[in-house]
């Protein structure tokens, strides 16, 4: 007998070892996810808020505007390029397949902050609408309302 308890004891001490490292790897697992979910979310928006101070500092809603009311005023073509090095998004494109993760309405915003700046940044980049010159005032409002919506978001995020 006391060797049949001692067996089921074995047992139950073998089976309750394998759920204490099953519930060890999950919680570890978990709490990892949870970590890269909070890194990732305060890197895009630190990266938003940078993003959306370079944009007022330079003033290129200005400059926008002020392209606009040139060719208004003289029907000129202006040319606006404006040197954007491939990397100004480079926490967003390191973790685009991430953006997943984190909150569905936070997810949102980023991508739509994301996707209205890189619009803007293809129109003054060399082939885009402004950079290759345009007479159409609208041409640069265009731009400008799409800066002004991408700050929109990013003063949503920061609050």
């Amino acid at each position: 007998m006391d060797i049949e308890l001692g067996a089921a004891l074995g047992g139950a001490a073998t089976i309750l070892a394998a759920i204490a490292a099953a519930v060890g790897s999950i919680t570890s697992g978990w709490l990892s996810r949870r970590h890269q979910k909070r890194a990732i979310r305060a890197a895009l928006l630190a990266e938003v808020a940078a993003l959306s101070s370079i944009i007022r500092r330079r003033k290129y809603r200005e400059d926008l505007e002020e392209a606009a009311e040139h060719v208004r005023r003289t029907g000129d073509k202006y040319y606006l390029t404006v040197p954007v090095p491939p990397h100004y998004c480079r926490i967003y494109a390191a973790n685009v397949t991430s953006v997943g993760l984190l909150q569905p309405a936070l997810a949102q915003k980023l991508v739509v902050f994301y996707q209205l700046v890189d619009s803007v940044v293809q129109d003054v980049s060399p082939g885009g609408v402004l950079a290759s010159g345009s007479d159409d005032p609208a041409d640069f409002i265009d731009a400008k309302e799409l800066l002004d919506e991408a700050l929109a978001v990013a003063d949503s995020l920061a609050s």
